[in-house]
């Protein structure tokens, strides 16, 4: 049995870890850590988003591979805002801050596969009220 890690749910774990890190973590140089970690899986998310936009190019697929690729984005800011100050012993202000955000943007980037997005032009889509007006 082979199961693979979808881009929804390693941009999911990622955000997540991410945004927990500096809760998990006792110290500020495994929070950093941490971040980095979630930045790798973030940033895999967004080139397996990426292959799905090559696949199949929609508007829910480049919703999400925006999504992940910012929150990667995002998520890098973070580790490096910490990383010149990993032996100090609380994380500096505003790093977590980057992190909650990206995990926003991931959720956001993720829900716009579940909205039915129709990608034929408003003329097409209105072609049954244009045919039962006419009657």
């Amino acid at each position: 049995m082979t199961t693979t890690l979808s881009a929804p749910r390693a941009a999911l774990a990622g955000a997540l870890l991410a945004a927990t890190a500096s809760l998990l973590a006792p110290t500020n140089l495994s929070a950093f850590y941490l971040t980095a970690v979630a930045a790798a899986v973030l940033l895999f998310a967004a080139f397996q988003s990426y292959l799905e936009v090559a696949e199949m190019l929609d508007v829910r697929t480049v919703l999400a591979l925006a999504g992940n690729g910012l929150a990667g984005m995002l998520v890098m800011a973070d580790a490096a805002i910490r990383s010149p100050a990993v032996l100090d012993p609380r994380a500096p202000d505003g790093a977590s801050a980057l992190a909650l955000f990206a995990l926003i943007v991931v959720m956001a980037g993720q829900s716009a596969r579940l909205l039915r997005l129709d990608s034929r032009p408003l003329r097409d889509r209105l072609a049954p009220v244009r045919e039962l007006l006419s009657r």
